[in-house]
């Protein structure tokens, strides 16, 4: 069944558009470097025993696409350019409202170029194609409106060479693999979102050997918070006399290690979300 929308339907169709697009963590649940390598992305299948077409544009041919299964709907498809192909695909929980994955391609090109992993509807992870090449090279924590980590192949070799450690979506840690051997040999250090410290290990042997203290000089004069999902970023009433610093020494000590005892649990819940 093709169901023609009328043009307040269209702009509500635009709507959704807008609020489903975008460009991918508990604290502390980095995986080891190198460990993490490239995977294809694959788009789920989206079946069920009854749909409900949608033709948004009126020219005879079905533009959203909603699957039930059990009265309930299991998933639903946007062709957002009108060119028959499907441009994100919403998945939804057992009861068939609760939204628990979305698959969006960005360029239009019939390929996926993001995954949005959530849990109990919000926003949980997300997994990128950033240069179209049909594999995964960015991997995205969020927690709540927050961006938290981000592990990415910025070289494209097909495993991570970068690591972002956030709190409350200000960057605090970030660490650089530039050879490729699955170690980082740079080690940057923020506070308010600001580089105050950079390290380095110029002979290769997993420990920094050069440090270089950043002045504020150097620094942009205001870094605001990243936020993961599109939602506003809550304003921080300041109060005199209070420590309005980002996050603590202890926060960042926690934080700081791409390779915490807590990436085993992370892996595990990453598994478990993909079967």
């Amino acid at each position: 069944m093709i169901v023609r929308m009328t043009k307040t339907t269209l702009i509500l169709f635009g709507w959704i558009a807008t609020g489903c697009g975008g460009a991918s963590v508990e604290a502390g649940a980095e995986t080891f470097p190198g460990t993490r390598e490239a995977e294809e992305m694959e788009r789920n299948s989206c079946k069920g025993d009854r749909e409900s077409a949608v033709d948004v544009n009126g020219d005879g041919k079905p533009d959203i696409r909603h699957v039930f299964e059990d009265n309930k709907e299991r998933c639903t498809e946007y062709d957002m350019n009108f060119d028959g192909r499907v441009d994100i695909s919403r998945f939804f929980a057992d009861d068939g409202k609760t939204v628990t994955l979305e698959q969006h391609d960005f360029d239009f090109d019939g390929k996926l170029d993001q995954n949005a992993y959530y849990e109990k509807g919000v926003l949980h992870r997300k997994e990128q194609d950033t240069n179209f090449s049909g594999l995964i090279d960015t991997w995205i924590w969020c927690k709540g409106s927050y961006l938290q980590r981000v592990e990415r192949d910025g070289h494209h070799t097909g495993k991570v060479n970068t690591w972002e450690i956030y709190n409350q979506g200000m960057l605090v840690k970030a660490y650089y693999d530039n050879n490729n051997d699955g170690r980082p040999e740079r080690w940057e250090t923020y506070r308010d979102g600001q580089l105050v410290e950079i390290e380095l290990d110029s002979d290769y042997d997993s420990k920094p050997d050069r440090s270089e203290k950043i002045g504020a000089i150097n620094t942009p004069a205001e870094t605001k918070p990243l936020n993961c999902d599109g939602s506003p970023i809550p304003e921080v009433e300041e109060k005199k006399g209070s420590d309005t610093s980002a996050v603590t020494r202890q926060q960042e000590e926690e934080q700081s290690a791409p390779w915490s005892q807590d990436s085993q649990e992370e892996s595990s819940e990453e598994k478990n979300e993909e079967q």
